[in-house]
C-alpha cells in the first residue's frame, strides 16, 4: 500500500519502528521496516511462494504528521479505541490523466464506486460515478499515480472525527455540484469479523459483516 515515506541517501537508518530526529532534536518520523518481496516458483510438489529480501536495503522512514493525529487522539482517550470515520463510499478509485483529460478536466479526480444506501454521503446525495475535484473547496493535489491520489484524500479523511462535516466538490456528467457529507462510525470491515476453525471440517470461517451484502452478494 503506498505511504508516505522520505527516502534517505548515503546513509542508513536502524531498525524498523525506530524514531528519527532532525537536527533540532524534533522526531520527525519512525523508521519504516522493507518489506519481502513476494515471489513465485516451482516445486516437486507444485507452485510455491517464497518471499525474497534484498541484498542492499533501502532506507527510508515514514513521516510523523502521517500519524501524529492518531497520538493525539490517544492522549486525550487513554484506552478508548478511535472510531474511524467513513463516508458510506465502498471504493474509490483515482482517475489516470488521459481519463482527466477526457473528463474535460485540468485537475485531478477521484471516481467514486460504490455508495451504501442509507449510509452518510448516501443521504448527502453522492452517487457512484460522480468524480470528486475537490475537497473544502480546495482542487485535489496532483500525485505521482492515481493510487496515491486515493491514499492521501483517505489520511485526509481519517484524520477527521466522526460527526464532523466534509465538503466535496463532485462532478457529475457536464454539471458540477457541491455537497457536504457528515462523517459517521466506519461499519466493521471483514478483517473485523469473529473467526472460528472447525478441526473436523479443515475450514476457517467467520461472521458476515453488513459490507459483505455488497461485495460477496454482487460478485456471485
Amino acid at each position: 500500500t503506498p505511504e508516505p515515506l522520505v527516502f534517505v541517501v548515503n546513509g542508513n537508518l536502524t531498525g524498523g519502528g525506530s524514531p528519527v530526529f532532525n537536527e533540532a532534536g524534533a522526531v520527525v518520523g519512525l523508521v519504516a521496516a522493507q518489506p519481502f518481496l513476494p515471489f513465485q516458483t516451482t516445486s516437486q510438489q507444485g507452485p510455491a511462494d517464497i518471499l525474497l529480501k534484498a541484498r542492499q536495503q533501502t532506507s527510508f522512514f515514514t513521516p510523523a504528521a502521517s500519524f501524529a493525529y492518531s497520538l493525539d487522539y490517544l492522549k486525550k482517550n487513554a484506552g478508548k479505541p478511535r472510531v474511524m470515520p467513513w463516508m458510506g463510499v465502498l471504493t474509490l478509485e483515482g482517475l489516470a490523466e488521459g481519463d482527466v483529460r477526457a473528463e474535460g478536466l485540468t485537475t485531478p479526480a477521484i471516481y467514486v464506486g460504490k455508495v451504501i444506501p442509507d449510509s452518510t454521503g448516501d443521504k448527502a446525495g453522492l452517487k457512484e460515478r460522480d468524480l470528486i475535484v475537490a475537497v473544502d473547496g480546495k482542487p485535489l493535489d496532483k500525485q505521482p499515480t492515481p493510487a496515491f491520489l486515493v491514499q492521501k484524500f483517505q489520511r485526509a479523511l481519517a484524520k477527521r472525527e466522526v460527526g464532523s462535516a466534509i465538503p466535496l466538490t463532485v462532478k457529475r456528467g457536464k454539471e458540477e455540484i457541491k455537497l457536504t457529507v457528515t462523517l459517521e462510525p466506519s461499519p466493521a470491515m471483514p478483517t473485523d469479523a469473529l473467526r472460528y476453525l472447525s478441526q473436523e471440517l479443515g475450514l476457517i470461517v467467520r461472521d458476515r459483516v453488513m459490507l459483505d451484502t455488497y461485495t460477496i452478494d454482487s460478485a456471485a
